[in-house]
Order: structure tokens, then sequence, then C-alpha cells
């Protein structure tokens, strides 16, 4: 095992400076973005205890209620700390997240440089850890505190087991344990970690030799290993039990009931290729990627197949190149809680997913171009331009990707070129639009939205509420008779029919329609708000003075 020991270097301190200077460089504008419409209403604009900041009941509401289908409490905290420092400020909230990413680039390569004694390939590493355009979201988007946050505590988690390693004591691995367990309290995604630190075993601890004996002889070397992070493990099934029921009590996992066990394979599959391509080109970048209206099994076959393959290679090669092991299972086994295999929400994958995961594939492909060029001095000149070409050019992409961010608008619309029937995208674009008073410009993206998804009812419900608050009402009774025509019994069919008929006058009607609509579904409370409307309206007509 490397050492642990090794102070700060000149060149380690040029490097943490070059790395906070590179961040701050890209993400500097975010000071003066505003929260954006998606998820940051809910995790903070909507929340009273957010709003009110650092109080005990805030405290207890982090530790005790679950938010937008997640108990991750630490990154509550978080929130409420900074709602007590600056008030409601957006910049605050952005800032924080850029000195979060920081803090996690700097520690990647301190903690590479200390595992591996490779200066100059950790500091590759966390340079691209540290300007990639996938990490864009995590970083610009206030929400994603939890990717920035949880990530700081596996690093540090990391840290402590490779010194425990170093010099065993209970109090040491106890820090480890508490440290994963406060990185779970901000995001669930950690509960691979007890597998990673078997790769870190493996390489760069080599704590677990590949020596002759077959597979056999290696499993019993390994079960040592195993055995003394049983208390790890067994933090990884609670997390992972208590995340799947809160997840699917709050109805978090209704798209899994739309694919077949086999459609959520091929996306898997095809997912750990798409995040292959978007590292090497990491162009078209949306804030959401609607799963396709049609998964072929075909296609997920052919990409399980390139996984597979490519991971024998890599156990093949593992003697020779031990990095190459670690660094592609390090990819595979951190993206696994969101690659699609227990499908939550609407998307065929996120660019925030592979915050954590692409420090695996940068390893693999740093340490092996590092191999490669060991002998070949006149190419690692050549490569060492390429490098820093390359470095810059991600450095410019992410510039322009955190651009899209400022605002709301702005992130829809760059998201709706990217993927223009997202339904998602387009009904929070239009529902912004809406709430601004532009309703006109909400009806175009109301009627895209239920032309590409017509079982978004929601989206019908906006649309005539749209087309009558413009004077439409013709426009809103054709939706009205297309909507009888698909969805005759629907609870939101009967509500806009209510809506027409109040905009035209007739009570009677709209009071039939509002009651059908809340028989149906009884919490349909702007049914309700509509039935107030009528009675209150014929009060007033009663009470009007009469003509002579």
């Amino acid at each position: 095992m490397r050492s642990l020991g090794g102070g700060a270097s000149r060149t380690a301190l040029a490097w943490c400076v070059l790395l906070a200077t590179a961040v701050c460089a890209i993400y500097w504008r975010v000071q003066s973005f505003e929260f954006v419409h998606y998820d940051d209403l809910e995790y903070l604009l909507k929340e009273p205890y957010v709003r009110q900041g650092l109080t005990w009941a805030g405290v207890v509401w982090a530790f005790t209620e679950t938010q937008v289908h997640n108990w991750h409490p630490l990154t509550m905290l978080s929130y409420l700390i900074d709602a007590e420092l600056w008030g409601m400020t957006p910049g605050a909230f952005h800032v924080v997240n850029v000195a979060l990413h920081v803090a996690n680039t700097l520690l990647l390569f301190l903690l590479l440089r200390r595992m591996t004694g490779r200066e100059t390939c950790s500091g590759i590493v966390a340079a691209i850890f540290a300007v990639h355009p996938l990490h864009v979201e995590s970083v610009a988007w206030v929400a994603e505190r939890k990717d920035v946050l949880s990530t700081l505590f596996l690093l540090w988690t990391l840290w402590a087991y490779a010194a425990w390693t170093g010099r065993p004591s209970a109090r040491r691995y106890t820090l480890v344990i508490v440290l994963f367990a406060l990185g779970l309290m901000s995001k669930p995604m950690l509960v691979t970690l007890p597998f990673l630190l078997l790769l870190l075993d493996y390489w760069p601890l080599g704590r677990l030799a590949w020596d002759p004996g077959g597979v056999r002889a290696l499993l019993a070397r390994a079960r040592p290993l195993v055995l003394e992070k049983w208390p790890l493990f067994a933090i990884t099934v609670a997390s992972s039990v208590a995340t799947f029921l809160v997840q699917r009590e709050t109805g978090a996992m209704t798209a899994t009931d739309q694919l077949s066990v086999l459609e959520r394979l091929a996306n898997a599959a095809q997912s750990y290729l798409r995040y292959l391509g978007l590292s090497i080109w990491p162009a078209q970048l949306a804030v959401m990627y609607p799963l396709p209206p049609r998964i072929s099994l075909i296609e997920g076959g052919l990409a399980a197949a390139l996984v597979l393959a490519a991971s024998a290679a890599v156990v093949r090669a593992a003697r020779g190149a031990p990095y190459l092991l670690t660094g592609w299972f390090w990819y595979l086994g951190t993206l696994v809680p969101v690659i699609g295999l227990v499908q939550v929400g609407y998307q065929s994958h996120a660019d925030r997913y592979m915050y954590v995961p692409m420090i695996g594939i940068s390893i693999a492909v740093v340490w092996a171009g590092a191999e490669l060029l060991a002998t070949r001095p006149r190419a690692r000149a050549v490569a060492s331009v390429l490098s820093g070409v390359a470095l810059l050019a991600l450095s410019v992409r992410s510039w322009f990707q955190v651009g899209y961010w400022r605002d709301s608008e702005t992130l829809y619309e760059h998201s709706l070129e990217v993927a223009p029937d997202s339904p998602n995208i387009r009904y929070n674009l239009a529902t912004l639009l809406s709430e601004h008073g532009r309703r006109a410009e909400a009806v175009p993206h109301y009627r895209r939205l239920v032309e590409r998804a017509p079982s978004f009812m929601e989206g019908w419900m906006q649309l005539v509420l749209s087309l009558t608050a413009v004077g439409d009402l013709a426009g809103a009774e054709q939706v009205v008779t297309e909507l009888r025509a698909r969805a005759p019994d629907a609870a939101e069919t009967h509500f806009a029919a209510a809506v027409v008929a109040f905009g035209r006058g007739d009570d009677r009607s709209a009071e039939r329609e509002a009651s059908a609509a809340l028989s149906i579904e009884p919490r349909l409370e702007r049914a309700r708000v509509l039935l107030r409307q009528v009675y209150a309206a014929r009060k007033q007509r009663s009470s009007a003075p009469q003509p002579p």
C-alpha cells in the first residue's frame, strides 16, 4: 500500500490553486442566478421551514419528514443554515454549491495523490471532475445540493478508510461508519460505497492481490475484507430498503409500472453507453431526457453485450493494469442505484447521476494513458498539449452550460431544444409563463404537450384554463369535446367542462360538472374552488338591483 503520509509539496499547492481557480472561473456567474422553477420551488420557496431559517422545528422537520420523494436530512439542514445566514437570496445558495464543488475537487486530488503517489495523474483526474460539463447540473442547480454534499462525505469516508487500513483502530473505523452514514443522509445514492471500498482494497491500497490460484483463491482472500465491512453493508441494506419504501409510498416509482423488467434492463444497458458517450462528447445536455415511447430490447441486448465484453476485457487486464478494474467497476457500480433497474421518475438518464461515477472512468483513462506514455518521452509532450486543449474545451463548454441555469425560462427553453418531447419540461415552461401572466404564450406549449402526451391530464386542464383566460372560449370548448372523446369519465374532463361552462356564464352546468369531478376525485381542490366561484357569482347576481 502507498504511504498515506507525505506532506504538501509546492506542485500540490499549485494544483490546488489551479483547480480552485478553474471551478471559480466557470461558475462565478451563479451568484447572480435565480432559483429555478424545477424542484427549487418544492425544496426551498414553497417550504415554510426553509424560509424561516435554522429553527428547532425546522431541524426536527428535516430529520422526520421526506421532501420530493427523498429523505436527506443533512441536505435540508444545509438549506436551513443558508436561509438563516443569508435569507432566501438565491445567489448565496448557489455560491455554497460552488464552494462544495471546489472542496470536492481538492479533496479528490489530495486523496488520489496520497493513495497512489501519482501527483500529475491525480491532478488530471481532479481537473476533469472540476470542469466537466456533465457536472454543471449538480453544481448550478440549488436543488442538487445533495450531489455535492453527499460527495464531500463520500470522499471523506474514502480518506478515513485509507487511513484506517494504514493504522487500524476502533476509533478510525468508527469514523468511517459515521462519515458513510452522514453521506447517506445527504443522498442515498451512496449505498454502493462498501463495494467501492473493496475496489480500493485491490487498487490502489493493495490489500487484495491478484495472485495465481484462480477465482476460488481470490474469493478466499477477499472474504476477510468483506467481513470487516459488515457494519457498512448493514447500513447499505437499511438505507436501500428505507429509500425504496419512501419512494414507493410517495409515488416516485409510478414509471416502474409502465416498464417491464426487460425494458428496464435494456434502458439501463443503453444508459451505460450513453453516459460514456456524453463523457467523451458532452453536447446537447438537458435537465431532462424523457424515456422514449418504445425501448428496443434488441438495442438493449447489444448494449448489454458491449458492457459485458468491456468488463471481461478489464478483468483479463487486471493483473497488469489494476487501475482499469477499479476505475471501470467504480463507474458501473456507483451508477447502479440510478441506472433505472428500479425506475424513479420519467427520465431515461440524467447528467447529475455522473457526478461520482465519472471519477472511475477518469481514473481508468488517465492512469492507462500515463502507463502508455511512460516509455515514450516524445509522445508525452504531445499528450500534455492535447490534454490541456481537451480540459480547456471542457471548461468552455461548461461555461456555456452554466449560462442556461440563470433562470427557469432559459433552462426550459434550452432543454426543449435538446429534448422537444419532454412532457414535464414543456409543462413546466407553460406553467411558468402562465404564472407570469403570459397565458397566450403558454397555449401553444400546452397544445404541443397534449398532442405528444395525451395521457398527461394536467396538461389538458391547463390548456382549457389558458384558452378561457385569453377569451378563446370556442377553442376551449373544442378541447373539452376532444377530451370527452378520450376520457369521458375522468375527473379532469368534468372539471374542464365546468371551466368552459362557467366562462360562458352557465352556472348550472358549471356546478353540475364541478360536482361530478369532485365525486370522481374528491381531492381535486381546483374543482372545489370553482364551485365556490360559481356560488359567489350566483349570489352576486341575485343581490344586484333589478332594472325597473
